[in-house]
């Protein structure tokens, strides 16, 4: 049997085979693509809590609220 690889077999080969050839890159592309965003870890990558106040403020807060944000905000420290 001959197996010698000539410029016409590769050719035809491909000719032929193409397709298979672009389906195998384009899934080797998803299963990286799909293990490093599944194994990729965010370190120290906390939640950020804002509060944004409208209007005049003077510097103090009623204690009901202060209360009231140090009780929603407590897992967050």
């Amino acid at each position: 049997m001959d197996l010698k690889l000539t410029k016409k077999r590769i050719n035809e080969h491909l000719a032929y085979d193409w397709t298979k050839y672009l389906a195998v890159i384009f899934v080797c592309i998803f299963v990286v693509s799909l293990f490093y965003v599944v194994s990729a870890r965010r370190l120290n990558d906390k939640e950020e809590f804002n509060v944004t106040l409208y209007g005049r403020f003077t510097g103090k807060l009623d204690p009901s609220y202060e209360n009231y944000l140090a009780e929603i905000t407590k897992d967050y420290d």
